[in-house]
């Protein structure tokens, strides 16, 4: 499998987020991995589901993460770090937003267009 790239979403999240380091105007990639990287174990196949950690990070990150330019960092950042993955399960990568209960304006992919 090719490495793979995510976000996602969101790709990946273990530690609570200081939510005050992306309430900023600049979104830190370090924060958006940490928030997500219990997400790693449903986007590689490993879990058969998202624990809810992951879910939770995915929430904060939607909750926090307001405006464009942040969104966009965000997607980019999360694109980066999946790329350096080496066993992503590209439908668990789709299927997250809604397997934790919320929708995105684009589905989540290995060539989604962090621009919009």
């Amino acid at each position: 499998m090719k490495p793979v790239v995510t976000l996602v979403v969101f790709l990946l999240a273990a530690s609570t987020i200081d939510g005050r380091s992306l309430r900023s105007e600049t979104v830190e990639c370090e924060s958006v991995y940490k928030t997500m990287e219990h997400c790693l174990p449903y986007v590689t196949g490993i879990a058969d589901r998202p624990f809810p950690v992951c879910c939770d990070g995915m929430h904060r990150l939607r909750d926090i993460v307001l405006t464009h330019e942040q969104m966009v960092t965000t997607c980019e950042c999360l694109k980066a770090k999946a790329s350096g993955l080496r066993h992503l399960k590209e439908s668990n990568l789709r299927s997250l937003p809604m397997d934790c209960g919320f929708q995105l304006h684009q589905p989540i992919s290995l060539d989604m267009d962090c621009n919009k």
